[in-house]
């Protein structure tokens, strides 16, 4: 299992290149190191025989890199199913991935993207179809 702890965050958050240096900054990327580290060890705990590896850097190019490196038949990975303009401003890696991948690419959309009520798109179940032609009798 990979997690990438993406250090360009702050410069998409708007923040200039001097303000990436600074004392307050290195310790938000501290924070980012750690909590990746302790996200990894809660998954190592709950399943034992999964190797989990952190990097640093671009999620595009780290997921591809572990990848080919690991010799991997599979990627699995999670999506935000972001759209419209937080598309456009944050990419989607997720897509990256899918069309730079030699492998197969199995994407899964996390719980908090879904919509919160299955939407109907106009199909009628079998149940209302009955209901509806007992009614035209």
């Amino acid at each position: 299992m990979l997690h990438v702890v993406d250090l360009a965050t702050l410069s998409l958050a708007g923040y200039s290149p001097e303000m990436t240096l600074s004392p307050a900054t290195s310790e938000m990327f501290t924070h980012m190191r750690d909590e990746a580290k302790a996200q990894m060890a809660r998954v190592k705990a709950a399943h034992p025989h999964v190797r989990t590896l952190i990097r640093e850097g671009s999620p595009r190019a780290a997921i591809l890199d572990v990848a080919e490196a690991e010799g991997a038949d599979l990627i699995v990975m999670g999506t935000h199913g972001r759209t419209g303009l937080a598309r456009v401003l944050f990419g989607s890696v997720a897509e990256h991935v899918v069309r730079m991948s030699p492998i197969p690419v199995f994407t899964v959309r996390g719980a908090e993207s879904r919509p919160a009520t299955p939407r109907r798109r106009g199909r009628r179940t079998a149940a209302r179809r009955a209901a509806g032609s007992r009614k035209a009798r």
